[in-house]
């Protein structure tokens, strides 16, 4: 078994940072060394799984939203039972915190602290959940944009149901560690170059959909096919334009109609808001 992290472009669909380890791995210690390169005017996204005193204090100076869990400590507790929907809130240092982070690299003091902004969201069924920002200005950032906004971290398990179910990354042809190393990090290559092309479709797709009855997008398997079989000739080929422009004709050959009633993320008045490239770092996933 190994652990797998991916910090993904949800806005760009490429994936931006990626890891894997044994499945020993501490996924908060993958995370962590995912920090000092996250883009610039980037907004992490972790799922509650990464709820940690250690990575909001790596966080410093850095967007986030983490959703947390309702146990994490007895501010969030006294938030949830409390009627507001937001609040800024100073967390300690913990004794757990300061042990991880009082080795090199990291330094911490004992009375380190870090100041957050709690935000409630109620889910349609009726639970609350929590998350824990960055986002400190209430006007610019307003509670209403959130709960649209960590429903874009949707767009890493997507992804990581293409890689895993299209991709089909645990079809490893080796046994070895640098053979698994290799060709999983191959695939993460293809994966961003697949998305860079179905981009370099849009234009041309937009046009050819005026022409249909329903709207098509670009069929996923048979793109996937086209390229693993072409990959190859864009690093030997004189001209590699020339193979980019052959696997674009093929994908645009291989549509398939889009579903009706099937809703898309609503994006709406989020990217807007925030002005910020959206990362989901927060999930790991296991890889057989």
């Amino acid at each position: 078994m190994a652990r797998v992290l991916c910090a993904y472009d949800v806005s760009n669909g490429i994936c931006e940072q990626s890891k894997i380890a044994p499945i020993t791995s501490d996924e908060l210690g993958m995370a962590i060394d995912f920090v000092d390169d996250l883009p610039p005017n980037s907004l992490s996204i972790y799922d509650r799984g990464f709820t940690s005193f250690v990575l909001l204090y790596l966080l410093k100076g850095k967007n986030y939203v983490m959703r947390s869990k309702i146990t994490f400590n007895k501010s969030i507790k006294d938030f949830v039972k409390s009627k507001r929907n937001t609040a800024m809130v100073t967390l300690k240092a913990t004794h757990s915190a300061i042990e991880r982070l009082e080795n090199p690299p990291y330094s911490i003091d004992k009375n380190a602290s870090v100041t957050v902004r709690l935000v409630k969201v109620i889910l349609d069924n009726g639970e609350v959940e929590v998350l824990m920002t960055s986002l400190l200005d209430t006007q610019q950032y307003p509670d209403a944009i959130f709960k649209d906004l960590y429903f874009l971290r949707w767009g890493v398990e997507v992804f990581f149901d293409y890689f895993k179910n299209i991709l089909q990354v645990e079809l490893f042809s080796g046994h070895l560690p640098e053979a698994i190393y290799q060709e999983f990090y191959t695939m993460v290559f293809l994966a961003n170059l697949h998305s860079l092309l179905l981009k370099d479709c849009t234009q041309q797709l937009a046009l050819d959909n005026k022409e249909r009855k329903y709207e098509h997008k670009i069929n996923n398997n048979v793109s996937v096919g086209n390229l693993k079989n072409n990959v190859i000739k864009i690093f030997i080929h004189e001209e590699p334009k020339v193979i980019l422009e052959h696997l674009i004709t093929l994908f645009l050959k291989s549509t398939e109609a889009i579903r009706p009633n099937i809703k898309g993320l609503n994006r709406k008045g989020v990217e807007e808001n925030t002005g910020l490239l959206l990362i989901t770092g927060g999930l790991s996933n296991s890889l057989l």
